[in-house]
């Protein structure tokens, strides 16, 4: 089967993952970083799927969890080998809902702390899960957005010209 381009914007995603440890043989007396080799990062959206306006025809994305790991380096990777992955921007005017979403990251792997990273993944840029500061987790967040989110679905249906087919179940 033929991939279908999705037609949005994206945002690159990247993040290296070190440990300190004690020094090694080596001329200075600092600690030695070495690489997180084999974490586990989920990438998951805080939606299930968007409607691209975008294409023709109108299309529903589903944004599925992007599971990556970290390389022999400790970089996040993606299955095609290179030290960072795409996603769908989640601020793109031509998908709804546009901007009132983002991901969660969750790292995982022995030893390493469990760490959730939320981020809204903008058009154009990359995002570093280390650098960049993601947006808070607590819950009055995530409801906030998941109501301006539904408000802006309201707005659509409200704003809708055509014809719909509307199936009702028991």
């Amino acid at each position: 089967m033929a991939q279908i381009p999705l037609d949005v914007l994206t945002c690159e995603v990247s993040g290296r993952f070190l440990h300190a440890a004690k020094d090694g043989k080596d001329l200075d007396r600092d600690p030695d970083g070495n690489p997180w080799i084999g974490l586990t990062i989920t990438i998951q959206a805080t939606i299930p799927y968007v409607r691209n306006l975008r294409s023709d025809p109108a299309a529903i994305i589903t944004l599925d969890p992007i599971i990556v790991r970290t390389d022999s380096n400790g970089d996040l990777v993606g299955d095609d080998g290179e030290p960072s992955i795409v996603l769908v921007a989640s601020d793109d005017p031509e998908i709804v809902p546009s901007a009132n979403w983002y991901y969660v990251a969750t790292i995982e792997g022995d030893s390493f702390p469990t760490t959730r990273i939320a981020f809204v993944a903008k058009s154009g840029e990359t995002f570093d899960l280390v650098r960049d500061p993601g947006v808070p987790l607590d819950l009055e967040t995530v409801l906030t957005e998941y109501q301006k989110a539904v408000q802006q679905m309201r707005d659509l249906i409200a704003t809708f010209e055509g014809t719909a087919i509307a199936v009702l179940s028991e």
